[in-house]
């Protein structure tokens, strides 16, 4: 049985702990098929006791929230349900639980009463009983475990182990789901590599950079990166003399490698040298250097 909810997010990490739910509230795939469902995600409570029979009519998970909402206020007027109760799908929801949550998770009528939709309504109940503040260590496992028995009656109470109605679990497996939901977290998300202005990836606007000021001048790192200072400007030593030289009257190819070490005025090394191989060309009758591969390895 269920009656608050939470912020949405992702079953992932909370998934141990809603199978254990769903075994306390019978209503694993297992147990659900042998009542004649497809699944636990279509029990109703006291397996279609009160409305939603397996074979009559369409499949709970296959139902609008619209429809399910329908289901349950005529379960309620069933006059044998003498416990006052709406519960649906894998993970019980009432009625007023689910009217409850709807603008906080914004599901439409219209939408599937889905397993994955299930799923995380599921979680939702489970972060508004502490999910969160457990995983971050701000209430401990006793508590946590005591939040939700009084969101599900079918879970055992911390200490006692005893739970408000019959439960198809017990107290051990719900602590070893309740410590996997806590060690399973889902990650934050890795944010992408920052891109530069003119669409090219920092990488590759660093090195067109740096490709022209080593071909203007000598560069020196400065006390801790990125920042650098300059030397007046030298020419590059005879690199385009000696390819004239072997490249004949139509200039030549060469190669020049060059090391950027990064360190600060003591000499300590700040960070990983960076290493940039230039393949060049010349022409006669000039001697003009072009560059036309640029290779930079850390």
């Amino acid at each position: 049985m269920s009656g608050s909810a939470g912020s949405l997010g992702s079953t992932g990490g909370a998934k141990p702990l809603l199978d254990a739910i769903s075994k306390a509230e019978g209503t694993t795939d297992a147990k659900a098929q042998k009542h004649g469902y497809a699944s636990g995600y279509d029990v109703t409570l006291g397996y279609g006791k009160f409305g939603g029979k397996p074979g009559e009519g369409k499949p709970l998970s296959q139902m609008t929230v619209g429809e399910v909402k329908q289901l349950q206020k005529a379960m309620l007027n069933h006059p044998d349900n003498n416990l006052n109760s709406s519960a649906v799908g894998k993970y019980q929801v009432v009625g007023k639980t689910l009217r409850g949550l709807q603008p906080q998770m914004g599901f439409k009528d219209s939408d599937t009463f889905s397993p994955e939709l299930q799923d995380k309504i599921g979680e939702q109940l489970l972060k508004g009983r502490g999910l969160e503040k457990f995983r971050k260590g701000q209430i401990s496992a006793g508590q946590f475990q005591g939040n939700i028995a009084n969101e599900w009656a079918s879970i055992p109470h911390p200490g006692t182990g005893r739970a408000t109605q019959h439960t198809g679990t017990s107290e051990a497996a719900i602590q070893s789901a309740i410590a996997s939901s806590k060690n399973n977290a889902t990650p934050a998300p890795v944010p992408p590599p920052a891109l530069a202005a003119n669409g090219e990836d920092d990488h590759r606007a660093g090195t067109a950079a740096m490709t022209k000021a080593v071909m203007d001048q000598q560069i020196t790192p400065k006390a801790g990166p990125p920042e650098f200072t300059q030397k007046p400007k030298e020419k590059i030593p005879d690199a385009s003399t000696d390819m004239q030289q072997a490249g004949g009257a139509a200039g030549g190819v060469g190669r020049l490698d060059i090391t950027l070490i990064q360190a600060d005025a003591s000499g300590a090394r700040t960070g990983a040298d960076v290493n940039h191989r230039m393949n060049l060309r010349t022409s006669r009758p000039h001697g003009a250097v072009s560059v036309s591969t640029v290779n930079r390895t850390v």
